[in-house]
């Protein structure tokens, strides 16, 4: 029988392969939604999304990192300003939190965040409470806009097989034990399937507001 560790590990072309991966020796419950802790000479930070400060520990803000395998900019000077930070420092995109122990959490994407009442919520983070409901196979939350809040939640969810649809009360409830209220999708609708790329990507972009 083979033995083998898995071990998850994070990169972007930009950064010449991997900035963060996990250490093969390491003893978490969680080591499979992790990236783990970075490697090499790369730096690494998160900056809130809106007025790009610099965050501590703990706090979800979007992945930064710069070092010597890390690209100086792009061709265009436009693409490069939209990019980079001053100090050399690549916006990755991806929006991340890094623990006590210096492993790094994956939380979604910066264009995905929306601002519901003046606070931050990722999708991600809601789709992964509502794909823990045993009738969901998949989930997929959208930003759609609020006269009031700005902008709230709207949830597409695919049925496990074999699952009744539940209703809406079920849903509400089950997230707000898991949600701060203002993450709670303000509505919920089924799809047979979601709009995918031939990589099997949702594309979110083709869901109805």
């Amino acid at each position: 029988m083979p033995r083998a560790t898995l071990m998850n590990l994070y990169g972007l072309s930009e950064s010449s392969g991997a900035i963060a991966i996990t250490p093969w020796d390491a003893t978490r419950d969680d080591l499979m939604s992790t990236i783990g802790r970075t490697i090499g000479d790369a730096e690494v930070q998160v900056v809130d999304p809106v007025d790009l400060r610099p965050l501590p520990v703990g706090h979800v803000g979007e992945l930064c990192f710069r070092g010597c395998g890390v690209v100086p900019g792009y061709v265009g000077a436009a693409r490069t300003s939209d990019a980079f930070l001053p100090g050399g420092w690549l916006r990755s995109g991806d929006l991340a939190r890094r623990d006590a122990d210096g492993f790094w959490t994956i939380c979604g994407r910066r264009k995905e965040m929306f601002i519901s009442g003046g606070e931050n919520v990722y999708p991600a983070e809601v789709e992964k409470v509502l794909a823990a409901h045993p009738a969901v196979a998949e989930a997929a939350v959208v930003a759609a806009p609020h006269p009031h809040w700005g902008e709230v939640g709207r949830a597409f969810l695919q049925l496990a097989a074999g699952r009744a649809q539940p209703g809406t009360e079920e849903l509400d409830a089950f997230c707000r034990t898991r949600l701060a209220a203002y993450k709670v999708p303000t509505s919920f609708h089924y799809v047979a399937d979601f709009p995918r790329t031939a990589a099997g990507k949702v594309q979110k972009h083709l869901l109805p507001l």
